[in-house]
């Protein structure tokens, strides 16, 4: 006599939405497949962190920028998780498989962003635990306050304006296929800069003061001047609300692109 299926807590917590748990799980296995992965995870990242240690030690001057370079380095990490969509949708492309991805039942975007969480959960669990030890030795204290809070409600943001910069790096392979491929790990590269993630803004001169206005300076620099309290209320508000209106305008531009690029890839096949 078969016995009626007893759902799992976590089905009955997840109902309909389970399927992605399925996702994120055989993600989680994918990275580990091969071994050395996790030491190349460790490799990739251990690399930009060590440029940053020769920063501190030949540029900053005092604890307060040595903390700038660190806690700017970790809000990157949340924009570098989020960076898969780019190369999936480049590959796709380029390889042909696009079409196929788009008539399965699950919508696309939504399969690629618990992919991300299920592959990069490790690398960015790795990252943290680098961070912490960081801290630890070079003897960083962390303000836990107002000013810190506010920057954890800010990490959303950096994660949605990732998704949505990827998204537009990834379309425009519909438009340039192979070059974008090569064009993609150069952009990848420029982003620590031009977040501020690598070097604060304010050690660059006048010169560079027009990237405190691009919508990568949120990503970093903006949300370290809140924790870092140069910014009053007024500002702290205003930068949220032009974080958001950068997010906004990115996500426009993106489906723009992305559907000009499905469009085209109907009309004459890539």
């Amino acid at each position: 006599m078969n016995s009626a299926y007893t759902p799992t807590l976590l089905e009955r917590l997840l109902g309909k939405h389970y399927k992605w748990w399925y996702v994120i799980q055989f993600e989680q296995k994918i990275a580990f497949i091969n071994r050395w992965n996790i030491f190349i995870i460790i490799l990739r990242f251990l690399i930009p962190l060590t440029v940053t240690y020769i920063i501190i030690a030949n540029v900053s001057n005092g604890t307060s920028n040595q903390e700038y370079l660190i806690l700017a380095s970790l809000l990157y990490q949340f924009y570098a998780f989020a960076i898969g969509p780019s190369h999936d949708l480049t590959n796709l492309v380029v390889n042909g498989n696009i079409a196929k991805h788009l008539l399965r039942p699950t919508n696309y975007w939504s399969h690629i962003f618990w992919r991300i969480i299920g592959y990069n959960s490790f690398p960015l669990s790795v990252r943290l635990i680098i961070f912490s030890l960081t801290m630890m030795v070079l003897r960083i204290n962390i303000n836990f306050d107002l000013n810190l809070a506010l920057v954890f409600l800010y990490l959303p943001i950096i994660v949605f304006l990732a998704l949505q910069v990827e998204k537009i790096i990834g379309s425009v392979s519909f438009f340039n296929l192979q070059g974008n491929k090569t064009f993609l790990p150069f952009v990848h590269d420029t982003l620590p800069f031009v977040t501020g993630s690598l070097i604060s803004f304010s050690l660059l001169g006048g010169s560079f003061g027009f990237l405190k206005y691009t919508p990568f300076a949120y990503v970093a620099y903006q949300p370290m001047q809140i924790y870092l309290g140069y910014y009053n209320a007024n500002q702290i508000i205003l930068t949220f609300l032009i974080a958001i209106m950068w997010s906004m305008v990115l996500f426009v531009t993106a489906n723009a692109i992305y559907s000009l690029g499905l469009k085209r890839n109907e009309s004459v096949g890539l």
